[in-house]
């Protein structure tokens, strides 16, 4: 099963970018993530906003008049 989950670029106590590994712990039926960060140490669940995926589509919508089913018939 898989859980989308944003990876920070920088570490909420340090601030340096691209330093954080996540930690994945499972026991039993429970599993729980944390980020570690290399430069500091520092370890912490991710938040709320963390485990939501940012909308990545964007863009005009399409404005063609016939659908493509429709441009495809004989």
């Amino acid at each position: 099963m898989n859980f989308p989950v944003y990876r920070p670029h920088r570490c909420r106590f340090c601030g340096t970018a691209n330093s954080l590994t996540e930690d994945i712990l499972v026991k039993d039926d429970l599993v729980v993530l944390t980020w570690h960060c290399t430069a500091c140490e520092a370890e912490w669940q991710p938040t709320a906003d963390e485990q939501v995926q940012p909308e990545r589509r964007a863009g005009t919508s399409d404005r063609r008049r016939i659908t493509r089913g429709d441009r495809r018939k004989p």
